[in-house]
């Protein structure tokens, strides 16, 4: 078999794209990401726009990954089926190097079905300081109503359980 996940480096870190499984495993991350490509202490980003889903063995050799960094590192454009992970397991977070810059949230138009991912950032949808005041209001996109497709205390849960450690994050390096 062979891996159907991509990682493409980029001007500040690395794109990931397809599926993560059990073929995505820490000897694959650690031939591809590589901290000494980017000079000094700067985080590394993660973007994790294109990863379409993961399986638990993808998850747990990620983890596993993660858990060893010794570089400082920031996700970004993370899918909703992330953010739910991000809720039911805390090792996504190794303190003190690691936070979230930007996320998408689910939105759902009754009136065909449709659904919409809405890029909420740090310091501009999400303010650490005040986390009761992330706006969930409907939207109108492209001429039509949706209406948030999670529930706030559940979907944000990950921000509340981080919130310092993502502060002293944000305060440390300047990705935002």
């Amino acid at each position: 078999m062979s891996v159907s996940l991509t990682i493409t480096k980029t001007k500040k870190g690395y794109q990931f794209a397809g599926a993560m499984d059990e073929f995505s495993n820490q000897d694959f991350y650690s031939q591809h990401i590589v901290a000494g490509d980017f000079p000094g202490n700067q985080p590394i980003e993660f973007d994790f726009e294109k990863v379409t889903r993961s399986n638990s063995a993808g998850l747990v050799e990620w983890l596993k990954f993660v858990q060893g960094a010794t570089h400082p590192f920031f996700y970004t454009k993370c899918p909703p089926w992330l953010v739910g992970q991000f809720n039911s397991i805390s090792q996504f977070f190794p303190e003190q190097m690691s936070a979230v810059v930007n996320f998408f949230v689910p939105f759902y138009c009754d009136e065909d079905e449709s659904n919409f991912n809405v890029l909420y950032s740090m310091g501009k949808e999400v303010n650490l300081d005040d986390l009761g005041k992330i706006n969930t209001d409907p939207r109108t996109i492209e001429g039509k109503q949706f209406v948030p497709d999670f529930m706030p205390d559940k979907y944000f849960l990950f921000l509340e359980r981080n919130k310092s450690h993502f502060k002293q994050f944000f305060s440390s390096y300047r990705v935002l």
